[in-house]
């Protein structure tokens, strides 16, 4: 009896003419009617032919239109709000603790995007990206004890000293943005430069 046919996502990607990574998301997100995979191995999921055939015949016939696996849009704002928060981080002494829990804030609300983006991206803006959700992930913790601190406080945008804990903090933070923003700005730029329409701009907030 002959064996039925294994397609994983690199030959279904090679068959579609798409990228693995885009069918990646598509599969994460459940876009274009992709059939989820009959296993899951070590090496990624993988599809019977009698399973994936079908849909890969309707999708090379009528291809359903995806969106940009990365948006220029995002890495801009992702990037705008690092360099930001690095800025106020490196500041001297005393520092602006309110504007830098606002900052931290902004950055952690971009989190989502940044991993998404992570996912979908190649070489090194993937790994920049990677390192940049990782990072985002231990602001929490430091915003919170900032707004802590700045709860009695009227004026938030003041310069003032904080305690020596949330000091130490401040400084640890700004010591890993800072040696981030070298790498996630040449990735970024990088890309922007290779894709110059890379997605749709809109308006977006900064």
């Amino acid at each position: 009896m002959e064996r039925e046919r294994l397609y994983g996502l690199k030959e279904i990607a090679t068959s579609l003419g798409e990228r693995p990574a885009t069918l990646s998301a598509w599969l994460a997100r459940g876009t274009n009617a992709m059939p989820p995979p009959d296993a899951r191995l070590a090496a990624g999921p993988v599809w019977f032919a009698s399973t994936v055939e079908p849909w890969m015949a309707m999708h090379s016939a009528d291809p359903l239109p995806a969106a940009p696996a990365v948006r220029a849009v995002v890495l801009r704002r992702i990037l705008r709000r690092h360099l930001r928060t690095t800025a106020l981080l490196l500041e001297d002494r005393p520092l602006r603790p309110g504007l830098i829990a606002q900052s931290l804030k902004d950055l952690e609300d971009a989190g989502p995007d940044c991993a998404r983006a992570a996912s979908e991206a190649e070489g090194p803006l993937a790994r920049a990206l990677a390192a940049e959700r990782d990072l985002i992930a231990r602001l929490g913790s430091v915003r919170r004890a900032t707004e802590r601190e700045l709860a009695p406080s009227g004026d938030r945008r003041r310069p003032r000293w904080v305690g020596p804990e949330l000091d130490r903090d401040f400084a640890a933070l700004g010591r890993a943005f800072g040696l981030q923003a070298a790498a996630l700005t040449a990735a970024v730029t990088a890309w922007l430069a290779e894709h110059p329409d890379g997605g749709p701009e809109g308006h977006p907030r900064t």
